[in-house]
């Protein structure tokens, strides 16, 4: 069997799985194994499992548990509803104050842990709540904190070329 057939058979099947409902981890790890053990046999389902296990070990996942905790643990403590007191106060004159102050705080959470996954985790906590409490639209409050953990990943390069420049 060529090699466009299979790439065919495989893209057509998971294409059909996802149009029938399945999750797109289902779809794309069921089609995996199912080729895997056609072409390679017995040893196709190694593959599978030694792929499983490489990403257990894989330490920022490992960490990304932890980081919800210290979010809920910030969010259940009144740490943050003290945080959004003190943005509202220092920004409370200029309009979306509490959303910039959102993007300063995540900005300052994803580049001390280097996770932008775990930095959404802790926005998503902290900030939803506090900022949908005080009438802001979800749909800003989102692309905000999104934003926010993006724009995480230049701050330790800038910050290194301040320190050395």
């Amino acid at each position: 069997m060529s090699y466009e057939l299979i790439a065919l058979l495989m893209f057509s099947s998971m294409m059909l799985m996802l149009l029938t409902g399945q999750r797109v981890f289902a779809a794309i790890g069921s089609v995996a194994v199912i080729a895997a053990l056609l072409l390679w046999g017995d040893g196709g389902s190694e593959i599978a499992f030694g792929a499983a296990m490489k990403l257990m070990k894989w330490y920022p996942l490992l960490t990304l548990p932890l980081f919800i905790f210290m979010g809920y643990m910030l969010s259940e403590s009144g740490i943050a509803e003290d945080l959004y007191k003190m943005f509202h106060v220092w920004m409370g004159p200029v309009h979306g104050g509490l959303a910039i102050g959102t993007i300063l705080l995540m900005v300052a959470v994803s580049a001390m842990n280097g996770l932008s996954v775990a930095g959404m985790a802790i926005g998503a906590s902290i900030a939803l709540p506090e900022l949908l409490r005080r009438g802001y639209d979800k749909i800003m409050v989102l692309a905000s904190s999104r934003q926010a953990v993006r724009s995480a990943f230049w701050c330790p390069p800038v910050w290194y070329w301040c320190c050395t420049a």
